[in-house]
């Protein structure tokens, strides 16, 4: 979050007294940092419809914004806003795009399309191994804000710098990058078509499902669609107690390690606001997995009993 939190600085140090606004219901920390840091945020997540209709909503209002982020996909819905709309509007209005690619990550997309500058958590699938926390922040050189942002940016990143020898670790752990995030790309896909046909899932988020056609807006030809999906049962929270506590997973709240993860994600991070995840489309319920490097027909085999406890609840 060090290297988003940086660049909320300096976007709202530029535009001082000047919200920034949120597309797409967001990572938690996220929402947390332009919510409580700064001069706050105007949240215009819209579940499913893109994006554009309420942000022009927003500026014929007589709306202002610092800075409008998003994420590709967000997390833990997996949508993702429609950039080819929304980036011809903040265009207009002179407001620049940001995008955090972390469960996408560059080998999947190609922000720069749209953004002016790109976020990543380094700490998941550029790493892998979860024992380093980093974070980058890229600007875009196309972009008519890059040289005010490359001025600001070094003062922010000076009062924190990347430990070097965490440098000498996430090197090393990122050296097989590109071929992990394929390795996901595929089996999380094979998941979420075998998840498809299992009569006790209700709801299924990937972007291989979820606002696909936005998704795809931003895809790289080669490209894939990451490996976090979440998913909710049928029959409600024993349902997805006894699911969440007989799937043999490791449970955490992380994800792009190289082994999967699973977490309650919308009660852990919204516990106390769950009525205001609901309305933005994360139901209580909602369980979020990370799909590592496992073999998919070992996975499917854990994912089975799990889903017999739950049938048992």
């Amino acid at each position: 979050m060090g290297a988003m939190s940086a660049l909320h600085r300096v976007l709202t140090a530029r535009n001082p007294g000047i919200p920034t606004v949120q597309l797409e219901f967001p990572y938690l920390d996220s929402y947390k940092v332009q919510e409580q840091c700064g001069p706050g945020v105007v949240d215009l997540t819209a579940p499913g419809s893109g994006g554009a209709f309420e942000l022009e909503a927003h500026f014929a209002d007589g709306g202002r914004a610092a800075a409008a982020f998003t994420e590709v996909p967000s997390n833990p819905l997996l949508r993702t806003a429609d950039l080819s709309r929304i980036s011809g509007i903040l265009a207009r209005e002179e407001v620049p795009l940001i995008i955090d690619d972390t469960i996408a990550t560059a080998v999947n997309v190609e922000p720069f399309r749209f953004a002016a500058a790109v976020t990543t958590s380094l700490t998941k699938l550029f790493s892998g191994v979860g024992d380093v926390a980093a974070g980058s922040v890229v600007l875009n050189p196309a972009s008519p804000f890059y040289e005010e942002l490359k001025v600001g940016l070094p003062v922010e990143e000076s009062a924190s710098p990347l430990f070097a020898r965490d440098a000498i670790v996430l090197e090393r752990n990122s050296r097989h990058f590109a071929e992990r995030v394929e390795a996901t790309n595929e089996n999380a896909l094979e998941l979420v078509d075998w998840l498809r046909t299992r009569p006790e899932v209700a709801s299924l988020w990937h972007p291989s499902l979820t606002c696909r056609s936005f998704y795809d807006a931003i895809k790289r030809p080669e490209g894939g669609y990451g490996g976090l999906f979440s998913l909710e049962l049928h029959g409600g929270e024993r349902a997805a107690a006894a699911f969440y506590d007989a799937l043999e997973i490791s449970k955490g709240p992380s994800l792009g390690t190289n082994f999967s993860l699973v977490s309650p994600y919308t009660l852990l991070a919204h516990y106390r606001e769950l009525d205001w995840a609901a309305r933005r489309g994360a139901p209580a319920n909602l369980i979020r997995v990370w799909t590592g490097l496992e073999e998919p027909e070992d996975l499917q085999e854990r994912y089975l009993m799990a889903f017999e406890a739950a049938r048992g609840a």
